[in-house]
């Protein structure tokens, strides 16, 4: 009886083991993501191609997709209102708002005849993509 005792606590304990290492069960769920891209571009007099410059900035995360799209809309928000005044800004010759997505802004030529084009792209995506590759 006492073999039968032992050998039934050694499978308990070989069971409890066996479940403390295995690795806990992945979720399905996972976290949006919103990205900000600004990118830069300056195209002076005698250059064949513009300077250009690109960066890419996390803002914040959230659990579901509908969260990181409010805030995306909020952000968006903010910045359009800054460019409600554009005689506020020299040399801004035009700004582009399309609703919750981006914010595209051109600069006047200026006597050396350099212009450029300043753009902020807002997108939310799954946190397992990274828009930087």
């Amino acid at each position: 009886m006492k073999r039968i005792t032992d050998m039934g606590l050694v499978v308990c304990v070989v069971l409890l083991v066996c479940l403390l290492l295995s690795p806990a069960p992945a979720s399905a769920e996972c976290a949006w993501v919103l990205w900000i891209k600004e990118r830069y571009s300056l195209l002076n007099v005698g250059k064949v191609r513009p300077e250009e410059s690109e960066k890419w900035e996390i803002q914040t995360a959230s659990k579901e997709k509908e969260q990181c799209e409010q805030i995306k809309q909020r952000v968006w928000e903010s910045i359009a209102r800054e460019y409600t005044d554009l005689t506020k800004y020299k040399g801004l010759d035009d700004v582009k708002k399309v609703p919750y997505e981006g914010i595209y802004r051109s600069f006047k030529s200026t006597q050396d005849g350099a212009g450029g084009a300043w753009s902020t792209t807002l997108l939310c995506l799954p946190d397992i993509v990274d828009p930087r590759k």
